[in-house]
């Protein structure tokens, strides 16, 4: 800053004495003489944490679904293009349908609906490996992609699924999550 004289913002996270952890803007530029030969350089800091979290969290809400916490279809579709090189070979993708959310919805209401859909998203979340990206991509349909993930592995995660909703039906006499793949 000083052999070019110019100005300099950057942003750094700080941990206080007291443990708590903060985001710091700070500018720092050269000072000078009267005469106009540089000094040294002065700085001013603004805690900016405020406004990180909420750029955080505007991210977060760009490309995940509110209600089950798993990615929406914006991200589906920008993780489709980033998968779409041999580096992510074999990519496999279940698709899923909740069977009978229609019914559940107009009988049991759409709160009733909506823990369905969490219990869903939540057993996806259980089968599916930290790799797999979970997408709802519409009112009760997800889309699973899967990169460098053979048929036979697939098909596993599938069955898996399928038998974690037989596996709940049976220790319930309610409404019970279920969906094809």
């Amino acid at each position: 800053m000083m052999k070019t004289n110019t100005a300099k913002v950057n942003e750094e996270t700080i941990t206080y004495p007291n443990g708590e952890k903060a985001w710091l803007e700070t500018i720092k530029g050269p000072y000078f003489d009267l005469n106009g030969d540089i000094l040294g350089l002065i700085g001013v800091s603004r805690n900016i944490t405020e406004r990180k979290l909420k750029e955080e969290e505007i991210r977060y809400l760009n490309y995940h679904d509110v209600l089950t916490g798993v990615f929406n279809r914006a991200f589906l579709h920008k993780q489709l293009i980033e998968l779409d090189n041999e580096e992510h070979l074999p990519l496999s993708v279940i698709f899923g349908d909740i069977n009978g959310m229609k019914l559940i919805n107009d009988a049991f209401g759409h709160a009733e609906g909506d823990n369905t859909l969490i219990e869903i998203a939540d057993i996806l979340k259980q089968h599916c490996r930290k790799s797999d990206i979970i997408c709802r991509v519409g009112g009760d349909e997800f889309s699973i992609l899967l990169p460098k993930t053979d048929i036979s592995v697939a098909k596993s995660i599938v069955e898996n699924i399928r038998e974690e909703c037989r596996s709940r039906k049976q220790n319930r006499n309610s409404i019970h999550a279920d969906i094809a793949l």
